[in-house]
């Protein structure tokens, strides 16, 4: 039997021997053109359109980046097209473990701070199983985990510790070396706590730095070299110390107040200034002499209020004001002018991500990244924690809370190692987990 002629739109019937017009509805399959392949043919012509088009507009940056790059790597031109804007890039299949978990998340009240009206600040201990709460006027408190149920023993008030030179709100923490102890910030001095073998609480030392107007930020590294950056006493510029107990401090002073620090490893040190720049800073050069050289490698579009280093060194997060939080490869980063707050300037290398924060103005909001490094959890001004997915940027779970969100931090669940998630919101101590809170009424066996 010859081959009869297809004819774009109509199909042929071999058991009525004619010719029919294809419809929306029609879903027949004995003629290889029908109304599947019609939309299957102006799907790929589609494709093939955005193809062509991405491929002219990367045309001209892979022609200027061949000297660093090679123009045949898959991966470079993956990111090149991200950065670019062409490329949304999909959830990968961990997204989907990511939205499980939060599916399940169930939420427990930890404590209740009777005696202080506003929590100011909260940090887990690694290995120690509890944390610390800190209020202004009242002190710093450690709560420890009990051996058999996860804080099983509410609202009571665990042994208060007084920081003298330190009354105000708590502005930045950090965990010592080895999870050994805690170092707090508050005012105008910081302060170093440890934790005997049994739990108990001690104030190794409390630090005033004269210079300092408010210190906002502190750091430490695996060698004990503490960071501390906040604004100078007097004038427009902001403070950099850093010390040790072999080496007296060295002070710095910025162009702008230092509201973020992270150490990327034992020598260097990146700081997140109020004017929205990120600067790097070596300890093995000669810092008086070479600071005011110093060039931001990123700008922010606001205040940098957080840094966080990913376990790849290259990788860095960067949370702040005006609604914004952003990836950037270091790796990419160039040295950039000086420039106004809110303007960027002209050459600056563009974040690999952006996520969105709802935070405008607040300084003191809570912000943590997990110890999976794939969950970022970022507090709002409308009282909310977000849960963002790092690598895609779609946010997992909103959760709703009454106060202020003053501190996250997540942390590993000594039974199951799966991840936790504290937050401190007004008087509260909250911790978000998968499972069922305890049954009070329930007699737990010893």
């Amino acid at each position: 039997m010859p081959l009869l002629p297809e004819i774009p739109g109509f199909y042929y019937d071999n058991e009525k021997k004619k010719y029919f017009k294809i419809t929306a509805a029609h879903t027949s399959t004995s003629s290889v053109y029908n109304a599947d392949r019609v939309k299957q043919e102006r799907e790929a012509a589609r494709e093939a359109e955005e193809q062509r088009r991405e491929d002219k507009a990367v045309r001209p940056y892979l022609k200027r980046r061949r000297r660093i790059s090679d123009s045949s790597n898959g991966l470079f031109n993956y990111r090149l097209r991200m950065q670019m804007g062409l490329l949304v890039p999909e959830a990968p299949r961990r997204d989907g473990d990511l939205a499980m978990w939060a599916t399940v998340l169930c939420e427990e009240e930890l404590i209740r701070a009777n005696r202080d009206k506003k929590l100011s600040g909260m940090e887990t201990m690694p290995g120690l199983g509890g944390f610390f709460t800190f209020a202004p006027n009242q002190g710093l408190r450690w709560y420890p985990q009990p051996y058999d149920h996860f804080y099983e023993e509410r609202n009571q008030p665990s042994r208060a510790v007084k920081l003298p030179e330190m009354e105000n709100r708590m502005t930045s923490s950090t965990i010592m070396p080895e999870g050994k102890g805690v170092l707090v910030a508050s005012g105008q001095s910081y302060a170093k706590i440890s934790l005997g073998k049994y739990g108990q609480t001690h104030v190794d030392s409390v630090i005033k730095v004269p210079e300092a107007g408010t210190i906002w930020a502190c750091a430490i590294n695996e060698s004990g070299i503490i960071a501390i950056g906040g604004s100078y006493k007097s004038g427009g510029r902001g403070l950099l110390s850093l010390t040790s107990e072999d080496c007296p401090s060295l002070l710095i002073r910025p162009e702008s107040d230092v509201l973020a620090l992270q150490y990327i490893d034992k020598n260097v040190l990146l700081t997140g200034s109020r004017s929205g720049k990120i600067h790097i800073y070596d300890s093995r050069r000669n810092l008086e002499k070479e600071v005011t050289h110093e060039k931001a490698l990123a700008s922010h579009v606001s205040s940098i209020t957080h840094l966080r280093k990913l376990e790849n060194d290259n990788y860095i997060i960067v949370n702040g004001l005006g609604g914004q939080t952003a990836l950037h490869d270091l790796r990419y980063c160039r040295p950039i002018q000086g420039h106004q707050r809110g303007h960027t300037p002209k050459g600056t290398t563009k974040p690999v991500l952006t996520y969105k924060n709802f935070n405008k103005s607040t300084i003191g909001l809570g912000f943590d990244i997990d110890h999976s490094q794939e969950l970022m959890a970022i507090a709002g001004e409308d009282n909310n924690i977000r849960l963002y997915s790092i690598s895609s940027g779609q946010v997992v779970k909103t959760l709703e809370m009454k106060d202020e969100i003053s501190s996250i931090r997540f942390s590993k669940d000594s039974v199951d190692g799966c991840r936790d998630m504290l937050a401190a919101s007004g008087q509260h101590v909250y911790r978000f987990h998968t499972g069922y809170p305890q049954d009070e009424d329930v007699e737990m066996e010893y």
